[in-house]
Formats: C-alpha cells, sequence, structure tokens
C-alpha cells in the first residue's frame, strides 16, 4: 500500500514546522497522532527530519500511532517487515479505520523508535466528552483517538513525568455531529440570563 499523493504528504512537514516554532523550537519528546495509512505521521515525521538536516532543532522526536485495529501495531509486534493486515468492525473512528497501513507509516514509527497503539470506541467516547468539557475543544472521535494514545502510554510508563507532547488532533466534531447528538442529546436552548446559561454550564 501506498497511501496518499505525495504532495499531500509533503504538505504535512509543516505541522512540524508548526510545532517546533510554537515550542520556541523545542522540540517534545513525543508526537501522537491519530493514524489510518500513516500520511500525516510520515509527512510531519520527514518535517522534523529537515528541521534537524537544518540544524534548527538538536533532536527527533518519538511518533506515534493512534489506530483502531492495529495495522502498525501487529507489525511492529512482529518484527516483520511486511505490513500486517487486520480484521475490521465498525467504530466510531471511522476515518482512520483501515485493514492495513503503508510502509511509509512503518518506516516512520521504526526509525523515530516510535509506538503504535491501539484506540478503543468507548474510551473515545469518554476523552470526547472530557475534553470538551475542560479545554472547551468539540474534536471529532477520530482526533481524540491521540489523546487516549498519550493517556494510555503515560499509564503504561512510556511517557515519563517532565517530558513534552504534542497530540494532534486533526478534525473538528462537527464533521460527525450526528454521532455526538445521537449519544448527547441535542444541545439546549436556553432564554437569554445568566441563570439559564450558568444552569448548563
Amino acid at each position: 500500500p501506498v497511501g496518499s499523493n505525495f504532495y499531500g504528504i509533503e504538505g504535512y512537514k509543516t505541522i512540524a514546522y508548526e510545532i517546533c516554532a510554537q515550542l520556541g523550537w523545542n522540540v517534545p519528546e513525543w508526537v501522537v497522532q491519530p493514524t489510518a495509512y500513516g500520511d500525516g505521521l510520515s509527512g510531519i515525521w520527514r518535517g522534523f527530519k529537515d528541521l534537524y538536516e537544518l540544524e534548527l532543532i538538536d533532536k527527533l522526536p518519538r511518533m506515534v500511532a493512534v489506530e483502531p485495529f492495529g495495522s502498525l501495531k501487529k507489525t511492529l509486534d512482529t518484527e516483520d517487515h511486511i505490513i500486517k493486515s487486520v480484521e475490521m468492525e465498525p467504530t466510531i473512528a471511522f476515518s482512520i479505520g483501515t485493514s492495513i497501513s503503508t510502509y511509509q507509516g512503518l518506516a516512520t514509527l521504526r526509525e523515530s523508535n516510535g509506538l503504535a497503539v491501539l484506540s478503543e470506541d468507548e474510551e473515545i467516547k469518554r476523552l470526547q466528552q472530557t475534553v470538551g468539557e475542560k479545554v472547551g475543544i468539540y474534536a471529532e472521535a477520530a482526533a481524540i483517538a491521540s489523546i487516549l494514545g498519550v493517556e494510555r502510554l503515560k499509564e503504561e510508563g512510556e511517557i515519563k513525568e517532565g517530558e513534552t507532547v504534542v497530540s494532534i488532533s486533526t478534525s473538528s466534531g462537527l464533521k460527525d455531529a450526528k454521532m455526538t447528538g445521537e449519544r448527547m442529546g441535542d444541545v439546549p436552548v436556553v432564554n437569554a440570563k445568566i441563570e439559564s446559561i450558568l444552569k448548563y454550564i
């Protein structure tokens, strides 16, 4: 599998540039990305390598793919060079649901000493609500997968105290508002009084 158009993959490099610029040209220890074919994962990694070769940064991050079915994880676990195909089933993270990933995705994880993490629908639902309530970001289910990946790696002791982690949220929840509405119900309509508004906050 070859993934997407290579111009698109090159375009993802700018995410790495933006991350470094916003962090004052300090490099995070980890970059966690919701992943299907690994196009974004690979493009971002290439961007970090560009900056490293230009000596604008002095180290590279470890890349993490978070995927619902685990093609990359299965391949890493078996230490194989052939991308493993996995069974698919319905998932709310449908935009990153694929039975097989790509060689550039696998190469990115191996070059960066990265990891692959499995996502679960129920955990995504929980975190989608938590992120909305605490941070005010309404992210698509697939985009929340990266937050779940961070949580898992922290629990497993991979991410250490004091390390900088960038979790990439790839899309807005407005892309799939129907699914959220079915789970959480309609947005309440209130009158223009502060007491009514505070009741729902």
